[in-house]
């Protein structure tokens, strides 16, 4: 009985493991064209960390940390590498585009984003003077103060996509139970 519980102990993944799988399959993914994102993982609960050009590419890559063996959760702190720029010059754009990003509530881990940004603007530092950097780099050395999750009510019966970043089994879910998800595409407001 005991060989038993030492050869299921050594079967399950360490982090390290875990979190290489998870930076290669997002390196593998087509969707995904900006790498700049790092992963960090922790008893299966995988934190993405990092910028990417748009949705697809953020929700593809939580997608694809949540298909690695030994993912148990994936928290999604991607942000759109385009997201500080217009917020650094104002003036030149004043379109309602600007606000996109805030209407991305993000309510559910507000305690999470504090050191994720961190992390982020050692990233966006470190990858400033990285490859393919068509920004300048006064711009973009400072990132913009990070999105606030703001209140929005959606009217009755408006369709919202959403990608799960949770896993549903009918074997393990239950009536009740909370999954995660992203949106699939960000709110604007019209």
């Amino acid at each position: 009985m005991a060989l038993g519980l030492v050869v299921g102990c050594s079967r399950s993944r360490d982090d390290a493991q875990v979190a290489s799988d998870v930076q290669g399959k997002i390196n593998a993914d087509s969707n995904i064209q900006n790498k700049q994102i790092t992963v960090n993982a922790n008893r299966g609960v995988v934190t993405l960390t990092g910028s990417v050009n748009n949705d697809l590419e953020r929700s593809s890559a939580a997608n694809d940390a949540s298909q690695v063996d030994g993912v148990k959760t994936v928290v999604n702190n991607l942000e759109l590498a385009n997201a500080g720029f217009p917020a650094a010059a104002p003036a030149e754009q004043p379109s309602s585009a600007i606000n996109e990003p805030a209407p991305r509530p993000r309510a559910s881990r507000p305690t999470r984003r504090a050191a994720p940004s961190r992390s982020y603007s050692e990233n966006a530092a470190a990858s400033n003077t990285g490859i393919g950097s068509s920004a300048p780099s006064s711009s973009y050395s400072a990132p913009a103060e990070p999105v606030r999750p703001a209140s929005v009510t959606i009217a009755e019966g408006t369709p919202v996509s959403v990608v799960l970043i949770d896993g549903l089994s009918s074997e393990s879910s239950h009536d009740g139970d909370t999954f995660r998800a992203t949106l699939s595409a960000p709110l604007v407001d019209e």
